[in-house]
């Protein structure tokens, strides 16, 4: 599996400095975030690992599957890689901060579960569940965020657009149209007659293997 920089390498040279850049920039919430809350990498660093797995897959999709009318470049097929999620890490999940209620942290304890001082609500939820499903309970898995539903999910598209435009990054048509339609037939608000382009089938293909690989379902 290539690296973070070895696929960022293969970008076209202006591309790839401003990529980089935004890449370092945003290194501790790649290292911190998940790529879901209750299903695939759903764990501090997740996502990380499935932007990683989503743009491995991409590329030997792209060189080992013959695409008619193929229209995009290999800029193309890695920025939509790269961005395909990245409103989750910039505003989609944010920090859980609801308090657990007193009931359901000694429900906790009562189970022999190891509570932390910064526990919230949910990560709580979260230990409760796996315990009593008879699974570990690995601490740095344990999720603590939350969707934030104050952003539909038709803005999407439009805040990659913005997050692009202000680290200087272009995306094509290509790109755009594939990062929104990643999730193929589950887009929400996805007109039934929509085709999805070469590259949007590519990097829906690449993000099935990936989460599929994980728990099965998206």
């Amino acid at each position: 599996m290539k690296t973070f920089e070895e696929m960022l390498a293969m970008l076209s040279q202006e591309c790839m400095a401003k990529v980089m850049a935004f890449h370092a920039r945003y290194a501790k919430e790649f290292s911190v975030m998940p790529a879901s809350l209750r299903r695939h990498h759903s764990w501090p660093g997740g996502y990380i690992e499935h932007v990683l797995e989503v743009m491995n897959n991409a590329l030997i999709i792209d060189a080992n599957v013959p695409l008619p009318r193929k229209n995009y470049t290999k800029d193309d097929l890695i920025l939509a890689s790269y961005f395909h999620d990245i409103d989750k890490l910039i505003c989609r999940y944010i920090a859980d901060a609801e308090k657990p209620t007193s009931r359901q942290v000694d429900f906790a304890r009562s189970l022999g579960i190891v509570l932390a001082p910064t526990e919230s609500k949910r990560s709580i939820s979260r230990k409760i569940e796996l315990k009593q499903a008879g699974q570990p309970i690995d601490p740095a898995k344990i999720f603590m965020f939350v969707y934030n539903n104050d952003i539909p999910s038709y803005f999407a598209p439009a805040m990659v657009c913005r997050i692009c435009y202000e680290n200087g990054i272009k995306l094509s048509d290509q790109a755009l149209h594939a990062i929104t339609f990643h999730e193929g037939g589950f887009t929400p608000g996805m007109e039934p007659h929509t085709e999805l382009q070469p590259l949007a089938a590519v990097i829906h293909a690449a993000d099935l293997l990936s989460t599929i690989g994980q728990n099965g379902a998206k």
